[in-house]
């Protein structure tokens, strides 16, 4: 079918489903386009199954026709009413087929079993970015035909996206997601999920993109008609989070920070918040980061002894983000705590920095990042930190830099594009070694700052043929948004070299 370029007006999200975003994690979308459109994804997705491996990140170029659920006025407008308008679509992306089972049909048990075996939060792959719980990625999946519970579909754990991990009771409360074909569901990055088991005679067919955040949200980018934070009347999640709600709410709106009087608390109850973090229930940890976020500058103290004192306890090498390298990062509840304070938290977590000890070192960097751009003033001791001797380091301050949006930082960031040593070459997973986590995490940056980086232009040209595909990818992005007629030149004539033509496979190659 003939793929259509013309873009109609983006269908932006109301209030209303904003707000059962926030709660639930996740949103189900039925989105516009031709006629045909479904059916024909459908059956080149069973074609390849046939007669291909799977494209992983070249499904793009490999079906064409995806493009046009991705760029329909309610998938386009879903996602900018989420990330803001200039987001981007992020270079992974997976067709997950599931082939029927052999399982026994009227086995309930081992087929539930498989799924809450399954349940989990996905990984940033390959950047490793740490677990947020700011709305920076959305993760975005499409059926290609009707898909009811028999074919195995995604399954998820409603109100999980501010968990530091899955229990087992979250696991217990799993629903599945189907719909008829050209569903579309998008979640909060960190929602957890897990996959159904597939007791049809047909290949169920599930692709996912993801969809990033570039600049930090300076008023609602969707429908907006009020920003007084409403709690729906009906959610699916089983938790209370109000908190934690209402902060990101705040965040989206475009306040940067707690904003929100705290009431008076005695001792006593500061204690008690402080002993929640990181122990406990998820909801009871959840509820004190932000309970303790808006009481302020009377809790900074505790909470940066509390990071400082975490980093002690690991030997070097053997902090938590070594031992969990090949997973989501998950920061210690302290610094999700300091980075929602916002600007009142910045001194004091500068200050950390200067720790001997890594896992302080990230859980400050981390902060700041989640700070945003009222962290400006401690640019120039991040960029320094982009020399640190641990790659987890310079990985996680690129990434703070990046949420920060400095243009102080570009040039020292070009730099490391240049920069490898012999420990870079470790592998880390997957066949990328640290090297490439690094560049990654830098190129993403400098695609993040955008027109911000135009005074390294030449730099960025000069890395596109990196040999890791994602760095140009995002250098690429930088282009595009730096937008001078020079680096839309440069633009142009990359992806020239690089079109790929859709029509070609193992049978027919010319």
């Amino acid at each position: 079918m003939a793929i259509e370029t013309t873009r109609l007006d983006p269908v932006l999200l109301t209030d209303e489903e904003m707000h059962q975003f926030l709660v639930d994690g996740f949103l189900i979308l039925q989105p516009t386009v031709p006629v045909g459109t479904h059916e024909t994804i459908d059956e080149k997705f069973t074609w390849l199954v046939e007669h291909e491996t799977n494209p992983g990140n070249n499904i793009l170029p490999r079906l064409p026709e995806l493009n046009l659920v991705l760029e329909s006025p309610e998938v386009r407008g879903a996602i900018i009413s989420l990330l803001g308008l200039n987001y981007l679509i992020h270079p992974h992306r997976y067709w997950h087929y599931k082939k029927p089972s052999d399982m026994d049909p009227d086995d309930h048990e081992k087929i539930w079993a498989q799924v809450m075996a399954g349940s989990h939060q996905d990984s940033y792959s390959p950047s490793r970015q740490p677990k947020s719980h700011h709305l920076r990625y959305a993760r975005f999946m499409y059926y290609s035909h009707d898909v009811e519970e028999i074919h195995g579909p995604t399954h998820v754990i409603p109100g999980s996206h501010f968990h530091a991990g899955i229990a087992d009771e979250d696991r217990a409360r799993e629903i599945p997601v189907i719909g008829p074909a050209g569903t579309v569901f998008l979640s909060h990055f960190e929602l957890g999920h897990a996959a159904g088991v597939n007791l049809s005679d047909r290949v169920r067919h599930m692709i996912k993109f993801l969809f990033m955040r570039t600049e930090e949200p300076g008023a609602p980018s969707w429908q907006s008609t009020s920003t007084v934070w409403k709690t729906p009347e009906v959610v699916a999640a089983p938790y209370d989070l109000e908190p934690a709600w209402r902060h990101h709410w705040s965040w989206l709106c475009g306040v940067n920070g707690t904003t929100e009087t705290a009431p008076a608390h005695e001792t006593g109850v500061i204690d008690t918040l402080l002993t929640r973090l990181n122990a406990g229930s998820q909801i009871e940890r959840t509820c004190a980061i932000y309970e303790l976020a808006v009481i302020g500058n009377e809790v900074v103290g505790p909470l940066t002894d509390r990071l400082s004192a975490v980093g002690e306890q690991y030997p070097p090498n053997e902090s938590p983000y070594q031992a969990i390298r090949g997973a989501t990062v998950t920061m210690d509840d302290a610094a999700y705590t300091l980075g929602a304070m916002g600007a009142d938290a910045v001194e004091s977590l500068v200050g950390l920095l200067d720790s001997p000890h890594e896992w302080t070192r990230i859980n400050a960097v981390f902060a700041l990042g989640e700070i945003g751009s009222k962290a400006d003033c401690a640019v120039p001791r991040l960029v320094e930190l982009l020399h640190d001797p641990f790659h987890g380091v310079i990985r996680f301050t690129a990434n703070a830099l990046g949420n920060i949006g400095d243009a102080g930082a570009q040039k020292a960031l070009c730099h490391l594009l240049d920069t490898d040593s012999d420990a870079w070459k470790e592998p880390a997973e997957m066949g990328w070694s640290l090297g490439d986590l690094i560049h990654v995490n830098v190129a993403m940056t400098l695609a993040r700052l955008g027109a911000a980086a135009a005074d390294s232009e030449a730099d960025i040209i000069r890395h596109l043929n990196h040999p890791c595909g994602q760095v140009g990818i995002y250098l690429i992005e930088a282009l595009r948004r730096i937008g001078a007629p020079s680096a839309l030149d440069a633009v142009v004539r990359d992806l020239a070299i690089r079109r790929w033509d859709a029509s070609l496979h193992d049978k027919r190659q010319f």
